[in-house]
């Protein structure tokens, strides 16, 4: 992208209005910044901006855009800002997306073409104005976004404390932040719940006040029509017609949205609009991407990595709604970034990405819950059985102490998996023989018998590497009870081994070197930032350190226990 980086943008180029009011169909009043080019004569296309986040921390952004042709808005959420009415996140911003998209188009500065943009939620609430249909909507461009019920507040029905502080953050009609982003703080906090062993439906009044959106949360401890009802059916995907460039990272904990929205729209969508459907993926994490850095924690890549996202937005736009070419970065709908190469890689499809994938059979091999003594992951199953077990006791905070002190994301960070020792299982390949390039989704068949009703899973998949020591590729998890899939509970009532499958592991595309190996390290998610499992079997919000069970977890292998790990082999090997 370097080539065709654009200038930044000229604030002397543009003309400013503050407190823009857009009327939404029940009478309330949205606040915009508008910016434009000074100057203009003619009527444009426009984009703007949905945010919580209030509209000056989009100042840049808007001048950028205007300094390069199109008027941008940044409107604040309903109940934000300057906004009318009241907030309620993850609702009712496709409505008022929609009646944006129309008021827009109608202004004389427009000529009635409006696209979206931003990232996170922003994301998300371009995919809920998209499943309202806006007839003047003419592009999408998503980052990182979220999708209640998939990632947000919870991933796989586990749900994450960071919700609270987010909600904190956007709570009243300012930013909170310096309360946000006083990571001790809330980290102290996180780590004294957890060693008190409270319950999770206690958090909403941590901080002195009930949380009404917390608690609204915690009664949809599942996906269901609430959760659906935050993003798009699939006969609204089945009525889109605009092009849409959607963007996520391998670190980003927002790109399980990003391919829910991605696989819906390729399930349910025409032809014509799957044709217009392109899809980025780089190695960063949540907030690389739209900035990308040179390194995620410990984990650096190459300057390839280095997208311009301003520029390639108004060169997507330019092309999408200004007969502008086709943006010289997407040579194909998919695109991918292969660490470890430093390169690209584009396809027709997000199936294309891998080329086959080989079956590793987890072996036995003794005490596989230590570091030192794991396990095998080998092409070849054992033919005799082999019973792997540890054992999780969720009133060891033992971790809580390590774990407040690290930083939240780091893929090369291992103390963590250092620290439970004895804990969990470990298995690791052979030193790779032949460079091999992994690109795509891991998948884990694994059978387990668990002791108790219930219990949460936590799997990793590491490549230790001589001379990049251990780096975190991708991960998955799985509460029990939620084995046959999310939208009902199923306590576990036998103590024979069930199959368990885990698919929904992050997205990874990395060069494994020859003499490197491959580790699959199994456990308990047992973390200070997420809503703790006591394995009892009642609601899990409800229960607490007093409803604490130690479970046995014992992992099957060999003879008729087939446990594998899938690994994907990219295209480019």
């Amino acid at each position: 992208m370097d080539s065709s980086m654009l200038t930044p943008g000229d604030p002397t180029a543009v003309t400013l209005r503050y407190d823009v009011r857009i009327p939404m169909r029940d009478g309330v009043e949205l606040s915009a910044t508008l910016f434009r080019p000074k100057g203009q004569a003619e009527p444009v296309p426009a984009v703007f901006t949905l945010t919580p986040y209030l509209a000056d921390t989009f100042h840049s952004a808007g001048v950028f855009f205007a300094t390069h042709g199109f008027p941008f808005l940044v409107v604040d959420c309903r109940g934000r800002g300057g906004s009318g009415g009241d907030f309620r996140p993850n609702m009712g911003d496709g409505v008022d997306g929609h009646d944006v998209v129309e008021w827009v188009a109608q202004q004389d500065w427009c000529n009635g073409k409006v696209a979206m943009g931003g990232g996170s939620y922003s994301g998300w609430n371009q995919w809920a104005t998209a499943g309202t249909r806006p007839p003047h909507l003419a592009s999408i461009m998503p980052r990182c976004a979220s999708c209640p019920g998939v990632d947000v507040p919870a991933r796989n029905n586990i749900i994450d404390q960071y919700g609270f502080q987010w909600l904190t953050y956007v709570a009243g009609r300012t930013l909170q932040q310096n309360l946000f982003s006083d990571h001790l703080f809330w980290a102290e906090l996180w780590k004294e719940r957890f060693v008190a062993g409270k319950a999770y439906s206690s958090l909403p009044y941590e901080l002195g006040r009930a949380d009404p959106h917390l608690m609204e949360w915690i009664a949809h401890p599942e996906q269901d029509a609430h959760w659906d009802s935050c993003a798009p059916a699939p006969a609204d995907y089945a009525g889109m017609t605009h092009p849409v460039l959607t963007v996520t990272g391998a670190y980003d904990d927002n790109q399980y949205g990003t391919f829910a929205y991605y696989r819906h729209a390729m399930a349910h969508g025409s032809p014509a609009f799957r044709e217009g459907l392109y899809l980025v993926i780089g190695p960063w994490d949540h907030y690389g991407v739209g900035a990308p850095q040179p390194k995620v924690g410990g984990v650096e890549f190459g300057p390839a990595s280095l997208i311009d996202f301003r520029s390639l937005s108004v060169e997507w736009y330019r092309w999408t709604m200004a007969d502008g070419p086709r943006p010289a970065f997407l040579k194909d709908r998919v695109s991918w970034y292969v660490a470890g190469r430093d390169e690209w890689r584009h396809a027709a499809s997000l199936e294309a990405v891998t080329a086959h994938r080989v079956a590793l059979h987890l072996g036995s091999g003794g005490a596989v819950n230590r570091l030192a003594t794991p396990g095998r992951l080998s092409e070849v199953a054992d033919a005799a059985p082999g019973a792997d077990t540890y054992v999780y006791d969720p009133r060891d905070t033992s971790i809580a102490e390590l774990e407040a002190s690290l930083p939240f994301l780091d893929p090369a960070e291992t103390r963590l998996v250092a620290a439970q020792d004895g804990k969990q299982l470990v298995y690791e390949t052979a030193p790779f023989e032949a460079d091999t390039e992994i690109s795509g989704f891991f998948r884990l068949d694994a059978w387990l018998s668990i002791d108790q009703p219930d219990t949460d899973f936590r799997v990793l998949v590491q490549l230790v590497a001589p001379d990049l020591g251990c780096i975190q590729l991708a991960n998955d998890t799985k509460r029990a009870r939620y084995r046959e899939g999310l939208r009902s509970a199923a306590l576990i009532e036998t103590s024979e081994p069930l199959l368990y499958r885990f698919d929904g592991f992050s997205f990874i595309s990395r060069l494994a070197r020859a003499g490197d190996r491959l580790r699959l390290v199994i456990g308990p998610y047992n973390s200070i930032y997420i809503q703790r499992n006591f394995n009892g079997g009642g609601v899990v919000s409800e229960e607490s350190v007093a409803d604490a069970r130690p479970v046995a977890v014992t992992l099957m292998s060999g003879g008729r226990y087939r446990s594998v790990l899938w690994m994907p082999v990219g295209a480019g090997n």
